[in-house]
């Protein structure tokens, strides 16, 4: 095959997992810091809206 890095049945395997990790890492670190960044502006707030973002 002409292009060796699309095809995943050649090669290592552990060169084939981080490159398939690789990409998922990114991912689940920015799904992570969705709530991080929220929390920080949420922790902006004064306590009235704070409050008024409370479930009770």
């Amino acid at each position: 095959m002409a292009d060796d890095s699309r095809d995943l049945t050649s090669g290592s395997v552990r060169s084939r997992l981080f490159q398939l990790a690789g990409p998922m890492t990114l991912g689940i670190a920015a799904v992570m810091a969705v709530p991080l960044a929220d929390s920080y502006f949420r922790g902006q707030l004064g306590t009235g809206p704070l409050a008024a973002l409370s479930p009770r």
